[in-house]
This record gives C-alpha cells, structure tokens and sequence, in this order.
C-alpha cells in the first residue's frame, strides 16, 4: 500500500513537471512570436499540452483519473485571453469526451472553469504590481487547488468511492497546485520583463541617433542601424576589437576610454568606450563612434580663416585711413553724430558749412553748437531716420548761407548718424526753370484749338491736351493709360503711318477720314520721341468742304462758260430747222409723214429744253429776290406735282408748318422743286409715297423730299451734282446741277440722306435777319 501510494505521488510528481516544462516553452513561444496570430497558435499549443498532460494520467478508481490540466488551462486564459482558452478549451474538452469514463463531466466541467479564470486572471492582473509578487501565486494557487477540489467532489453528484478519491488526491493538489502556480506565473513575468527589456534595448540602440557598438572579446554584439549606414564602409562594424589599445586586459575592467582614430583616407573619428559586466561574468563593451572629419576640417578652415581676418584687418586699417582722408577732403560736406547727437567726425568741407573749427565741433552736441538746428527740418528728419532705422534724402534751404540750397543725405547706424551734404543750388535752380518752361509749354499746349497728343512705346496715351478731349469725346482720365486701339478704330493706313514713326524714327504728315470720330477730315503731323510719339492733328472738314465746294462751282462756270458760247449758236439753227419741219407737216403731200415729222420735233424742243437748262447754269446776273413764302410757292405746284404723282400710279404726302418768309426766287424754287421731286417719283417702284416736308429747325427753314427709292451709294453721292453727270437712261446730268446751282444763289445748303430703303434731299434755307434788312431799308 505504502509502496502503491508513492508510486501514485511520483505520478503527481512528474505529470506537474511536463506542466511546467511545457508551459515554460510555450511562454517562451509567445513572447517570440507576432501578436496578430498568437491567439490562435497558442490555443492550439495549450489545447495540445493539456491532451500531453491528461494523456499521463493518474488513475485513483475505475473511470476517474486526474492531473494538472487546471494549471494548463488557466495559462492558456491569462497568457493568450478568451481566444486561446476558447481554443484550448475545445481542444482538450473533446479530447476527454473521447476518452470517456464516469469522470468525464467532472474533467470537462474543469476544463472550462479554469479556463474562464485563467482569462479573468490575465484581464485584471496581467499588468498589475501583484502579479509579480510570489505570496500572490501561492494564494491563487490555494485558491485553484480548492475550486478543483469542489469539482471532484460534487461533480458529477456524490458516489459511495468519493472518500477515497479525496483522500488520495486533496493533499497533492493542495501541495503541488500552489507551488506550480508560483512557479510558472513568476517565470512568466520573469521571462516577459527579459524579453521586454531585451525588446527595449535593442530599439534604444537602433533607433539611437549616435553610432553605438556593443562587443566583447569575441565580437560585436548588437549595433545601431545609423552606425551599419553611416559606418558601413569602416572595418569597426566587423571588427570593433580595433578600436582597443593593444593592451586586451583593458577590456576586463571598467575604465572609459576616449580615442581619436584617422583613417588612411584621410577621415577622423572619436570613439567614447565604456565597459560594463554582463549577467554571463564576462566584460563587453560599449563605443560612441563619431565621424569628426568634418569637424576636423572646419577646425582647420576657421584657423585659415582666423589667419585671413588677421591680415584683413591690417589691410582694412590702411584702407580705413584711406577712407578716412578721402571723406575729409571731398568737396562735400560730411560729418557724423553719436547717439546723443555729439559730433564725431567732421571734414574740412563740413567746417566751411558749419561755419566752425573741427576742434569746437568734435564731443559736442550738434544743438548746441548750432542753435537754428532745433526744431528745424534737420533735426526732426535726424531723428525720424534714426527712430526708423531708415537712411532718408531731403532738401532743405541753408540758414548758415543765404539762399544756398542743399541735399542731405542721412545714414543711420548702431553709433549715430552719417550725414552727407551736396550743394544743389545750381541744380535747384535749372529745375525751377525746366518746371516753368514745361508749364509754359503745357500751358500753349492746352491753349490750342487743335488736338495733341502724346503715345508711349506700348501705344497708351501718356499726354491729352483739352482739345483732343473734345474730339475724342472723353476726359484726360478715361484716356491716359489707355491704348490707342481701345479708344477708338484707328484707320488702318494711319496706324501704317504711325509704325513709320514708331519703327522709322521719321516724321510724316497725312490727311485722313475718319470714320470712328464722325467721317471727319484731319491733317495729321507725327513725330518720333524717345518714349514714344507726338501727334498734333487738325479738323480740316470746313476746309475740304470748301474745297470740293469749289471744285464743283468751278465745273458748274465751265459748263457755264461753254453754255454761254455755244447755247446762243445752237438755239437759233435748231429754231430755223423746227419752223421748216412744222411747215412742211402743214403741206398734204407729206400727210403720211405727219408723225415722223412731230417726232422730230419733239425731239428739237427736248434739245431746246437742254440748251435752256444749260444757259441757265451760264445765268452770271444777280438773281432777283423777293420775301414770300415757301409754302405758298410749293401750294401753287401741289396740283402739277399731284397729277405727275397719279399718272405713274404713285402717291405724293405734303406736310407743311408754318415757317417765316423767305427771300426767294419763284421761278427759280419752282424748277428747284420740281426736279427734286420728279427725280424722286422716277426713282420710286408704283404705289411708292413721296412725302415732302417742310418746317423750321435750328434758325434755318427745311424743305426735305423723301421718296421710297432703292437709294444712291456712297460713291454716287459724292458726284452728284456735277453736270451729265447721271444715273438714268434718259437723263442729261444737269437738273441736280441745276439745283445747286439755284441753292447757291440762295445761300441754301444741299444736305443728302440716302438708305436702301430711300433718299431725302433736305434743302436748308437761311432765314433773314430782320435787324439787318431793316438797317438796309434804312441806308
């Protein structure tokens, strides 16, 4: 018996051994391996010890055996949490199901408690300060092996063998359970605060900034990554033994070194060693290396550099005296201020200025001696220049030298104040001048009647006189820095001209129409300047007017002229011709002939008409006028005009006002009318209205005609009015030549208004000044 019970307790003995090794390893295990899959591997892991342990089981009665799957199981909860107890739960439950046996209930219902606590253990003391206190361990593991025993002992429900399953199994449990407890837990957190500050050591290393190296006689030991960088191509990574003296007994001490290594290329490096003991009794050592070579280099650089300063300095001194002896006989005045506005410098020009010695100037304060300083413009830019820390230019109006100007230029700096005087009076006065002769200039410029104007290099307007505002039709504001092209459509041969000037540097001179300011006539006289152009133009319209007007009253005395000469020669055979043509018609021998001969004459008094309208353009005598009115001559033609109207299927609208008496001619209006106004009824399709006006506008009576026409073009417009010149089939190109001819002697002007929906002659008549006919009567 004695002998079956130590047997049984070597059983105990040796299944909580396995135990202890296996979760030992396991430990181990989850220290090394990834978090992500821990869970898994070690669920799976501990469910495989706990079938290992139950697998040595201790068999007490038939049907129930025992072992140490509590302790298994509760590392299995608190080292990998619910995952892997869920797992190893599983794992080891089937297994004993399989297994069978009256105990089977009880050995699963163990299975899953512990595993439950064992994942209670790790969410509430895995990180706290008890859990590494080994009285803790014994209590928990007190606290298991009676939970275990509760088990067994009321589950399943109470057997007649209980009392001896207790008495053989309570005493080992309750020894073995606290001591393996104890045991295993602290070797986990014994092995976890290893592995952590193993963990930590190597990231402080690292990630260190410095160049560490950890060796011992044998080798390196750990290195940091910016050593394997920086270092990478030096022999002390592989064999930091050589940064040791050649005394290797130095190495079991625990001296401190520092050394300075140069390489054979020319590098420098610091190494700082430090030994310490390892756990294992041996020495190692730690080494800062530092690569100093650029250090090294700027050491010597500074020293080159230091050598430099030095002979700069000398230099500098020799040429502060030459500057020195420049600034004191300059022709300008210069002399420097201190912070409390004393003289400390002063050259020979400045004594002439101040009016003082050198020797009474230098140390003392620039108010005193010179009282009109105080609250001058000088003294208060002095100090503006000062307090900004700003160097300022300013004129000011010597009070030392009458009328003297000077420019004065102040420099300020951490001692004072520089200041440089120039004599400006020559200067000051050629400007004054300049600026009176420019405003002399502009003031002409403004003055003119004609427009000038001033373009820089990118085509903007950099100068506008009054007048060029006036043509323009916009203020100096809305113009300067304007382009030329934005104000108006420049015509395109006067932007070739202005290119001459602008490419050329060539004057030119043009006459243009243009079209964007009113179909107006300018001359136009450019000049290149340095920035740009200067263009002066005039309105030449009156004068172009005047000059076609003349032209045309010079073609009008020619054909005068001619009509005169011939008219008179002409009329008299075609009046011979006509008798003996109507006197032959009369005969009755020619009775057959009768028709042909009254074409003939027909035709000879249409020739005589001709010759009539054209001894009426060579008419050289004073028209005769009388006052009447303009209505009344047009009432007495309404009726003719009427009937012309109706017989060609067209309307004709009289519209009159009441307008003032004119002087006319009636015979001469009356032909005046009639031509525009048949001319108009012939230019008209059937069914067309002629309307004529007339009214009173502007000091002047308006006889308009408009007809419903296809209209005259431009280029026909310009001609009219000049004799044969025609556009019908039938027309001789004398009745307009007549008009104006008949408005001429009237001092009437003919205005023309043609669209291609019709044309409006307006005839413009002057009305008389009655103070004037008055004065006449009276002389």
């Amino acid at each position: 018996m004695l002998k079956g019970g130590l047997y049984l307790y070597y059983n105990f003995v040796t299944n909580v051994l396995v135990v202890l090794f296996f979760c030992g390893f396991t430990i181990w295990t989850d220290l090394s391996l990834k978090k992500k899959y821990s869970p898994y591997i070690l669920g799976i892991m501990f469910g495989l010890i706990t079938i290992f342990v139950m697998h040595g089981r201790i068999t007490v009665v038939e049907g129930r055996f025992y072992d140490f799957r509590h302790v298994t199981m509760t590392m299995a909860g608190f080292i990998g949490g619910p995952v892997t107890a869920l797992i190893a739960a599983l794992i080891s439950c089937l297994y004993r199901y399989n297994v069978g046996g009256s105990g089977s209930m009880g050995g699963i219902a163990s299975i899953t408690t512990f595993a439950c606590f064992g994942s209670i253990l790790g969410r509430y003391l895995r990180n706290n300060q008890n859990g590494k206190k080994v009285l803790f361990w014994l209590v928990i593991g007190i606290v298991m092996a009676f939970v275990l025993i509760f088990i067994i002992a009321f589950i399943p429900p109470w057997k007649s063998n209980l009392a001896k399953i207790l008495g053989v199994v309570a005493a080992p449990y309750l020894i073995i359970t606290p001591l393996a407890t104890t045991i295993i837990f602290n070797f986990y957190f014994w092995t976890y605060e290893f592995f952590a500050k193993a963990a930590m050591l190597n990231a402080i290393v690292n990630c260190s900034p410095l160049n560490i190296i950890i060796f011992d006689g044998l080798g390196p030991i750990l290195s940091s990554k910016n050593t394997k960088t920086q270092l990478q191509c030096y022999p002390y990574i592989k064999h930091p033994n050589l940064l040791l003296d050649s005394d290797s007994t130095w190495l079991d001490t625990t001296k401190q070194q520092h050394k300075e290594i140069t390489t054979e290329d020319g590098r420098h490096f610091t190494a700082d060693l430090s030994n310490f003991q390892m756990p294992s009794s041996k020495y190692a050592c730690v080494a800062i290396v530092n690569d100093v070579t650029e250090i090294k280099r700027m050491q010597t650089e500074r020293v080159e550099q230091l050598s430099k300063h030095l002979k700069l300095e000398a230099e500098l001194s020799r040429s502060n005296q030459l500057i020195a002896d420049i600034i004191n006989n300059m022709p300008d005045g210069f002399y420097a201020l201190d912070n409390q506005w004393r003289f400390t410098f002063v050259n020979k020009k400045a004594e002439e200025l101040l009016l003082k010695k050198r020797e009474e100037l230098l140390g003392k304060v620039l108010g005193d001696v010179i009282p009109q300083v105080q609250g001058s413009i000088l003294e208060l830019n002095y100090q503006n220049s000062k307090n900004n820390y700003l160097p300022m230019t300013f004129e000011y109006l010597s009070f030392l030298h009458q009328d003297t100007w000077y420019q004065v230029n102040v420099y300020p700096s951490s001692l004072g104040v520089s200041v440089y005087y120039t004599d400006v009076t020559e200067r000051k006065l050629a400007h004054e001048k300049l600026i009176k002769s420019q405003d002399a200039m502009t003031s002409i410029l403004e003055s003119m009647t004609d427009c000038f104007y001033a373009i820089n290099r990118d085509w903007q307007f950099s100068y506008i006189n009054r007048a060029g505002e006036i043509v323009f039709g916009k203020s100096r504001n809305e113009l300067l820095g304007k382009k030329m092209t934005e104000v108006f459509k420049v015509n395109d041969a006067a932007l070739l001209r202005y290119q001459e000037v602008m490419n050329e540097n060539k004057s030119v001179n043009f006459e243009i129409i243009s079209e964007a300011l009113g179909n107006k006539w300018f001359e136009v006289n450019a000049y290149p300047t340095e920035t740009g152009m200067t263009c002066y133009f005039r309105d030449i319209t009156s004068r172009k007017r005047t000059e076609i007007e003349i032209a045309r009253l010079d073609r009008l005395n020619l054909v005068g002229q001619l009509a005169a000469g011939i008219g008179h020669e002409i009329r008299n055979p075609i009046t011979t011709v006509r008798g003996y043509i109507q006197l032959l018609s009369l005969k009755p021998d020619y009775e057959a002939q009768k028709s042909t001969f009254e074409l003939m004459i027909s035709e000879l008094d249409r020739a005589n008409s001709i010759i009539t309208e054209f001894l009426s353009l060579a008419q050289t005598k004073q028209t005769e006028l009388k006052s009447q009115n303009l209505n009344h001559i047009f009432d007495n033609l309404y009726p003719l005009l009427e009937a012309d109207a109706f017989n060609q299927n067209k309307q004709i609208c009289y519209i009159p006002a009441e307008v003032p008496n004119l002087e006319l001619n009636t015979k001469e209006i009356s032909q005046l009318i009639l031509n525009l106004t048949r001319n108009g009824l012939e230019a008209m399709q059937e069914r067309g209205c002629l309307t004529v006006k007339i009214y009173s506008h502007e000091g002047k009576v308006v006889l308009a005609i408009a007809d419903e026409g296809s209209g005259i073009s431009q280029e026909n417009i310009s001609k009219l009015g000049t004799p044969f010149f025609t556009t019908k089939e039938n027309g001789t190109g004398l009745g307009l030549a007549t008009c104006y001819k008949i408005a001429d002697s009237h001092n009437a002007k003919i205005h023309i208004d043609s669209t291609p929906r019709g044309t409006t002659f307006f005839i413009l008549f002057p009305i008389p000044n009655k103070e004037q006919e008055q004065n006449e009567r009276i002389a």
